[in-house]
């Protein structure tokens, strides 16, 4: 028989199925600084692109003081000279030889870690480069046409791949655009980066965003922000709560490391207040502070010697201004030494 219908069902009212509220779409918001601030370290390097003002040097200066605490040795190179936690800064007042001399110091400090690596070596004490005015730096290997004469930003700039993780070195680099093809790099890099884009820049990152959705929200979400800042994290674009910048980039380093220029790989120094700091800790080697014995002279001696009575890598660094690669080698010279005198007694001299 045919079904009457005799009471149409009462409507639901829109979000609801079943008597059941449906949970919203969901959409994005503002990441806050207490997440993003690990974000900014996950990659081996980090690229800060922005306009004058857009807060280019105050974002720089959380993501070095990120590094600073995991115990990374620090060197700046700043034409313009701005302080940074102390550390060392070259070419102030905007001496770019001297930035490319140090860029070429850490181009052979690279290669001397890329050499321990393929011997094995795993253990390196990390370095956190900051190249501030990278257009400025790059601008002083050209000439009057606009040809690049000059290697040596090239030389860096190539050797920034995913392996300087392992090796222990982590570079910063401030610039205007968020393209790696605007700095000399292919595209191919920007995998080791993570990219951040302040001000005008970031609508640029924005675009790079694959989700159509997610990117029409991004674009309205930034509509509303004074202090824009989007950073490209796992190929998804996110912008960052900006609000407590200004007092993150305030916070100081009690006793930060800093890094030395040298002709040679780079050796690492102490600021002038941990200098004053470890002259009363036992946990720092205070430079020329360790009586050796009569018969140790040489450098290498020495650096036997330091090994031999427990210091670290670090500490003997300091201790006679020598490269991690070197006590690498004379490690490893000990260590086949020690092997050879548990093979057949003999010891020799070192």
């Amino acid at each position: 028989a045919a079904v009457t219908i005799t009471e149409a069902p009462p409507m639901l009212s829109d979000g609801i199925i079943d008597g059941e509220v449906l949970p919203e779409e969901e959409g994005i918001s503002l990441v806050p600084d207490s997440e993003w601030r690990g974000w900014i370290t996950e990659m081996p390097h980090t690229m800060i692109a922005g306009g004058t003002g857009t807060g280019k040097t105050t974002l720089a200066r959380i993501e070095l003081h990120e590094r600073l605490q995991q115990g990374f040795a620090g060197i700046v190179c700043d034409p313009k000279g701005k302080e940074w936690y102390g550390l060392p800064v070259i070419g102030s007042g905007r001496k770019f030889d001297e930035i490319l001399a140090m860029l070429d110091s850490i181009h052979a400090e690279m290669a001397a870690r890329f050499e321990a690596y393929g011997r094995g070596e795993r253990q390196f004490d990390p370095i956190k480069v900051l190249v501030d005015e990278v257009p400025d730096i790059m601008d002083a290997c050209l000439d009057m046409r606009r040809r690049m004469v000059d290697g040596r930003w090239s030389r860096f700039s190539r050797q920034l791949g995913s392996l300087a993780r392992e090796i222990g070195i982590s570079v910063t680099l401030m610039t205007q655009s968020p393209l790696v093809e605007d700095i000399g790099m292919n595209s191919a890099m920007r995998k080791n980066f993570t990219r951040i884009a302040l001000g005008d820049e970031a609508p640029i990152l924005i675009r790079m965003e694959r989700d159509s959705k997610r990117r029409s929200q991004l674009q309205e979400l930034l509509r509303g922000e004074r202090y824009p800042a989007a950073l490209l994290r796992h190929g998804t674009v996110h912008l960052l709560d900006t609000r407590n910048v200004l007092t993150l980039a305030q916070r100081q380093i009690a006793r930060p490391l800093g890094w030395l220029a040298s002709p040679q790989p780079i050796k690492s120094v102490v600021s002038a207040a941990a200098k004053a700091e470890s002259a009363v800790s036992t946990s720092v080697a205070v430079p020329g502070a360790i009586v050796y014995p009569p018969k140790v002279t040489s450098a290498n001696g020495k650096i036997a010697f330091l090994l031999r009575s427990g210091y670290s890598y670090r500490q003997i660094e300091r201790e006679l201004s020598v490269s991690h690669a070197t006590i690498a080698l004379i490690s490893k010279a000990l260590q086949m030494r020690d092997a050879k005198i548990a093979t057949n007694g003999t010891s020799g001299h070192f």
